[in-house]
């Protein structure tokens, strides 16, 4: 009972340490003429060192088809899974999320783009974002939220290799009668 209830705060502890969106940068370049558009960087994942990217429009005028997209180098990747083109309101703020997958250490320059798509004219507003990445592919600077996950990322991983090998073990010598007679040779 008393490992259950470990288990159980442990995973609940977890959840409680997801982080929001840490970072906003006030570098950014906007031009707002048609489309107000900001961005915030979410804290970066342990597990693959993706970079959440939230991505906020709000609209001058009503568009009946807008698209985001994201110029980047070669040393970056972003990947969006939202919808290609949707409508837009004006005066209301609109968010899409990408992720940020750096390959290499450097500044990953990110342009993004909010794009009316009319059927004499396109409107176009963009900001850019520049994410500074260290050689183990972290971004700079590290929040004591990344650290903290980073080592109960290390933790959960003993933890579930102990278990794996407490519990072969226990399998082991519940079926070990069964093993040495499948074992035996046939004469």
């Amino acid at each position: 009972m008393k490992n259950k209830t470990y288990i159980t705060i442990f995973i609940l502890t977890l959840f409680f340490l997801l982080p929001g969106q840490i970072y906003s940068f006030d570098e950014s370049t906007s031009t707002e003429q048609y489309f107000k558009v900001e961005y915030s960087l979410g804290e970066q994942s342990v597990w693959n060192n993706s970079i959440p990217l939230d991505v906020y429009i709000t609209p001058k005028s009503n568009f009946t088809k807008v698209e985001v997209t994201f110029n980047h180098g070669a040393i970056t990747e972003v990947r969006y899974t939202g919808p290609q083109f949707f409508p837009v309101n004006a005066g209301e703020t609109y968010q899409v999320q990408a992720r940020v997958y750096p390959k290499e250490q450097g500044v990953h320059h990110v342009t993004i783009n909010s794009i009316a798509w009319e059927y004499d004219t396109n409107y176009t507003s963009s900001t850019s974002a520049n994410i500074q990445i260290d050689e183990n592919l972290q971004i700079v600077p590290q929040t004591q939220t990344y650290k903290t996950l980073n080592v109960l990322k290390y933790v959960l991983i003993i933890f579930i290799v102990i278990a794996i090998i407490v519990l072969s073990y226990f399998l082991v010598m519940k079926n070990l009668e069964k093993i040495k007679k499948w074992l035996e040779p046939e004469y």
